[in-house]
């Protein structure tokens, strides 16, 4: 059986957990900036206490945190410590995913979720619960979907930009950097980086600031 450790103990973990424990792979503990009390799992302490098991070459892990901006925050703290850590790429058996389809390290597709032809996922993504995503898109690193979003065929979605839940996407569309688009929207025109679109059609809100929390 394989293990892993995971980074962050919020709400999202506990997703993470149930895919994990689906593929039957066990998890060795968290580590956190505290200790969360309403966690099952073994807390290990933080990062700084934990330099050893980060370094070591066995180690797997995956970080269990839904917003973008603290995901890659929580990377970058672990590349600076081990530039080759293991992270593990988890999808779960309920996806049908094409065998055409690439899918960075330390992403996540979780239930229900279908991914056709030629689509690249880069790393440290969150493609959520039944999602349909057509063929040719490109999600970029650090990005998220919520749960039963849609996206047509030559898609392309910027770094740290979040799909809300229940959202389309129409085909060809671009989607810019750090670019919310808010739940129930139906995306039918590019949307530019570092800003808000809500509604059907989606339109510009306003700016949005890099690592303003929107979960």
């Amino acid at each position: 059986m394989s293990k892993i450790l995971l980074f962050g103990s919020g709400g999202y973990s506990n997703v993470v957990t149930d895919t994990l424990e689906r593929k039957k792979i066990k998890i060795i503990g968290y580590l956190d900036i505290k200790k969360n009390q309403k966690s099952k799992l073994k807390y290990l302490g933080n990062i700084s206490e934990n330099i050893k098991l980060i370094k070591n070459k066995k180690t797997k892990g995956f970080i269990a945190i839904g917003n973008n901006y603290i995901r890659k925050n929580v990377y970058n703290e672990i590349n600076k410590i081990n530039k080759n850590f293991n992270w593990e790429t988890i999808i779960d058996p309920s996806c049908i995913i094409s065998n055409k389809t690439k899918i960075g390290n330390g992403s996540i597709i979780i239930a229900g979720t279908t991914i056709n032809s030629n689509v690249k996922i880069g790393k440290q993504c969150i493609v959520n619960t039944n999602n349909s995503i057509d063929h040719d898109n490109f999600i970029d690193d650090f990005s998220s979907t919520g749960p039963s979003v849609t996206t047509g065929g030559t898609v392309k979605i910027g770094s740290l930009s979040h799909i809300g839940i229940s959202s389309t996407i129409k085909n060809n569309v671009e989607i810019g950097s750090n670019t919310i688009i808010g739940s129930f929207s139906f995306v039918n025109k590019k949307c530019l980086s570092n800003n808000l679109y809500l509604g059907i059609p989606a339109k510009r809100k306003k700016k949005w600031q890099l690592g303003k929390k929107y979960l």
